[in-house]
């Protein structure tokens, strides 16, 4: 089940702080003890009359350990996008129906390392997810449309040893997968390694049409190509932690991630020619080997200095690599080969970071802290390429240096009213090199106040309104900076060359949020929540024909405008209807809307917005059964990305399923099966101008999943 937790929920970043809230009648005093970060939190006195949801100034949607495995999912991907508010297209996190960078991914509250997507992370080592719809002072204010916390397993308060089997199939496909989690506690020492390794064989169909018409709408050329990419992909996911509580209070922990993926895959494109002559080879067949390593670890030190007052530091390093091998080779008609290309490209990253935070209540029912959040990150790419026989050679390098220093004030006013104000000062300065690039340097600083309160209703049990004003930023990628030209395999319109601009400036985004939260019974709740925001120096890109070949650029421009309206609720269906069967409900929905200032209608959405998503599931228990199934829906989305191009993402329709059956204290069997509607998916992309127009649709094949998983306890 969905449940909203506040700032006491504790993240990577927030250490140890000591508060003292009074209760909602003020007749007595509740002391909360967060523990270190990443650690579990620990309530002394009434926990009953405590809920973070309710008492805290900042909220945030958890999805807690038992949610993540209810439908065994392979994917983290398949977790999220059932959550609420939440829309994926493929590895790709939306809040807000934004991606593109707008939505913010965070692993232990710090910025995911380069290389890491949401498929690179095995659902089973992660202890919590945290979607956080607002920026606060002690995360980075990255994030505009909100941020995704991924919290890996840290402390644990009993030992654990749990194995799960697990199988999955579908038409021409399979997956098998292995985890182990290992945990234990003697005093004030506690351990967890959580282990997970998967391999799963693919076969993705997809059709693809194109077509090219002039000035006079005259159709230059049609051709529809048929692929299927065939291959498999293996995932090995590590994460140990060791904890100490010492003697004077102190806490020391250490946790690492390691990653190791390798995924191949071959395919053959077969092209059918419909009108006139295509500029591509009637058959083209690719193949790539990928091997993704990462490894991050950490130390993080949590010192009390008396009378509340606390200090954590935290030092980490990052390392990855990517060796990518890709190959082309085409034929004619006649079967003789016409060209030939093979590329092997290694990209490396090296980073540092330092955060701290000190914290210091002041009175019974304030809290002031402050800290420092800084990192240094290196990354090359090495390129190999042969063509026709020549080969070529080429290197860049970019070193990134980031630093914050944040400072933010909590207190409760009254029984009624408490607020939350902080700001948070980032710079970011990047720098980059290369085998034909001249040197090139980018530098941008961002101001983020913040403001949030929380106002109960006087005169209602729970009902209360949060408020919150917030200053946020999208800054470029480093690819985006870089001016150095990738050439598209097919180049066209649709499919251009890139090339980076080194004078980029960050998105500063102006968000106004408000919410309406209602609880009714125990485990109901009811929130209505809007938000808007005012992003100045969009960063769009830019489609032009140079010298034959068609190059796409960044650039800023204009302003945008984004508003959402969201409603969730959750309750036991017998808080409305005594005489109702043990279900527990779960929707939501939310609708988006944005505006570009700088492009003619209709259409001109940001960032390829979705404009509608919902969710809706069920869940029973009777004894030592649990089934469920939750409904997912995205609505079909066109976007005007540019003053010439389009594109188009279709609705999007699911249906999971799952059972899982106690069969005795120590082995549970749990079924689940997912995209139960087998819906394709279309996405289109058009470029006209006065010249003609482009045109370039995709179908990919949807299939059903089903999956088997044993969970044995030893």
């Amino acid at each position: 089940m969905w449940e909203l937790a506040g700032v006491a929920v504790v993240t990577a970043t927030a250490p140890a702080v000591a508060r003292t809230f009074p209760v909602a009648d003020d007749q007595a005093l509740r002391t909360v003890e967060t523990a270190p970060a990443l650690q579990s939190v620990q309530v002394k006195g009434s926990i009953d009359s405590y809920d973070p949801r309710r008492d805290d100034v900042a909220s945030r949607i958890v999805i807690k350990r038992e949610d993540i495995d209810r439908y065994g999912d392979a994917t983290l991907a398949d977790v999220l996008r059932r959550a609420p508010g939440v829309t994926v297209a493929g590895s790709f996190v939306q809040l807000r129906g934004l991606g593109n960078g707008y939505t913010q991914l965070l692993l232990n509250g710090e910025r995911a390392p380069a290389g890491f997507t949401i498929d690179s992370i095995a659902p089973e080592t992660i202890e919590r997810i945290e979607i956080l719809r607002t920026a606060t002072a002690d995360m980075s204010t990255q994030g505009i449309a909100g941020s995704i916390n991924i919290v890996q397993m840290r402390a644990v308060s009993k030992a654990r040893r749990e194995l799960k089997l697990g199988a999955g199939k579908s038409q021409g496909m399979g997956e098998g997968k292995a985890t182990l989690l290992l945990s234990d506690r003697d005093g004030g020492f506690s351990y967890a390694v959580p282990l997970s390794f998967s391999r799963n064989t693919y076969r993705r169909p997809v059709v693809t049409d194109e077509w090219d018409r002039g000035a006079g709408g005259v159709l230059n050329y049609e051709y529809v190509t048929r692929r299927s990419d065939d291959g498999d992909y293996a995932l090995f996911n590590m994460a140990p932690s060791l904890n100490w509580t010492l003697a004077n209070g102190d806490t020391l922990s250490f946790q690492s991630f390691f990653n190791a993926s390798r995924n191949r895959y071959g395919n053959r494109n077969l092209t059918a020619y419909l009108a006139g002559m295509a500029p591509v080879d009637p058959m083209v067949d690719t193949g790539l080997r990928n091997l993704n390593l990462l490894f991050r670890t950490d130390v993080s030190w949590t010192h009390k200095l008396g009378d509340g007052r606390k200090l954590e530091t935290r030092l980490a390093g990052s390392a990855g690599n990517i060796e990518q091998e890709t190959s082309q080779q085409n034929f004619a008609a006649d079967g003789d080969p016409t060209f030939a290309r093979k590329v092997n490209t290694l990209l490396h990253d090296r980073g540092v970071t330092s955060i701290g935070k000190y914290s210091a209540p002041v009175g019974e029912d304030h809290v002031f802290a402050t800290g420092w959040d800084t990192g240094l990150a290196s990354n090359g790419t090495g390129r190999d390429q042969i063509e026709s026989a020549i080969p070529s050679h080429e290197r860049y390098r970019a070193r990134v240096e980031r630093l914050a220093l944040y400072g933010q004030d909590e207190w409760r006013l009254n029984a009624l009213l408490s607020l939350s104000l902080g700001g948070r000062w980032e710079t970011v300065r990047t720098r980059t090199s290369g085998d034909g690039l001249a040197g090139s340097a980018s530098r941008s600083n961002v101001l983020s106040p913040l403001l949030h309160a929380l106002v109960k209703i006087p005169g209602t049990k729970s009902d209360q309104v949060r408020l919150a004003l917030t200053r946020t930023y999208k800054a470029p990628e480093t690819g985006q900076l870089v001016p150095r030209r990738s050439l598209a395999i097919f180049n066209s319109s649709t499919s251009p060359d890139y090339m980076g601009d080194p004078g980029l400036r960050p998105e500063l985004a102006t968000g106004l949020d408000a919410s309406w939260e209602h609880d009714w019974d125990k485990g109901s709740r009811l929130s209505l929540s809007g938000s808007t925001r005012r992003i100045a120096d969009r960063v769009v890109q830019t489609v032009m024909l140079e010298e034959g070949r068609w190059v796409a650029r960044p650039r800023n421009a204009g302003h945008a405008l984004v508003h959402t309206l969201e409603l969730e609720t959750r309750f036991p269906l017998r808080s409305v209807f005594a005489a109702a069967p043990a279900l527990d409900v779960r929707a939501s929905a939310s609708r988006n809307w944005s505006r570009v200032d700088d492009l003619p209608g209709p259409d001109n959405r940001l960032a390829q917005q979705a404009p509608f998503s919902s969710t809706f599931g069920l869940d029973y228990r009777a004894g030592a059964l649990s089934m469920g199934g939750t409904v997912t829906y995205r609505a079909a989305s066109k976007s005007r990305v540019s003053l010439h191009e389009w594109t188009y993402d279709s609705r999007r329709s699911d249906i999971d399923l799952y059972a899982l059956w106690q069969i005795a204290p120590e082995y549970k069997l749990r079924l689940a099966a997912s995209n139960f509607l087998q819906q394709d998916w279309l996405s289109d992309h058009t470029y006209r101008d006065v010249q003609g127009s482009h045109h370039t649709t995709a179908a990919y094949s949807g299939k059903a999943w089903g999956r088997a998983t044993l969970e044995m306890s030893f």
